[in-house]
């Protein structure tokens, strides 16, 4: 199977500097950083995924965000790297 689309979001979700302890602080920030990737990327033009993301305040939230991100690009042969 080829990829339709390659979209970089690693460098954002592998992010080693995370402190658990200033979650309420930075999975807010990491959401709208990845609302922002995907809102240059015409194959997300279809979804909401951008404005799930920027909304997300908690942990648990953004994992669901994520698990979304990934069903979504496998139907659409999107390649997240």
């Amino acid at each position: 199977m080829a990829w339709a689309f390659k979209v970089k979001l690693r460098d954002l979700l592998e992010d080693e500097s995370y402190d658990p302890e200033r979650e309420l602080e930075l999975i807010p920030q990491l959401g709208q950083k990845v609302a922002a990737r995907l809102r240059e990327h015409d194959c997300f033009l279809a979804s909401d995924l951008a404005k799930r993301f920027a909304g997300v305040q908690t942990e648990a939230a953004f994992n669901r965000a994520v698990e979304e991100l990934y069903d979504y690009a496998d139907r659409r042969r999107i390649w997240i790297g």
